[in-house]
């Protein structure tokens, strides 16, 4: 059975940074949360509609949940944006994100 977890508290929806080139910007999404992991935020959603996920490939969006899954502290709640265009899409999204590692 999976514990159950506290959803008290703030939780920030972050942005996706991109390099020059469009590329995302890895380096400085650690960046990021480290900055924001200093403050008294609950926890991070990570690939929310500020996160840019309808502009990601498939192979981005997992690669951007697993540099937060590496930068995101686990004293704070990591939540990954898995909404999908259909059910289907979002039921592998949200297992992949399971097994990367997002709360």
């Amino acid at each position: 059975m999976m514990e159950k977890q506290s959803l008290s508290g703030v939780y920030a929806p972050i942005p996706t940074p991109f390099d020059a080139d469009g590329a995302v910007a890895h380096d400085k999404l650690t960046e990021n949360i480290a900055k924001w992991s200093e403050t008294p935020l609950a926890g991070l959603l990570v690939l929310g509609s500020n996160g840019e996920f309808a502009y990601l490939s498939d192979k981005e969006k997992l690669e951007v949940l697993r540099t937060a899954h590496q930068a995101i502290p686990r004293d704070k709640l990591f939540i990954a944006g898995t909404g999908c265009e259909s059910t289907r899409c979002t039921l592998e999204l949200t297992e992949q994100a399971a097994a990367i590692g997002a709360d």
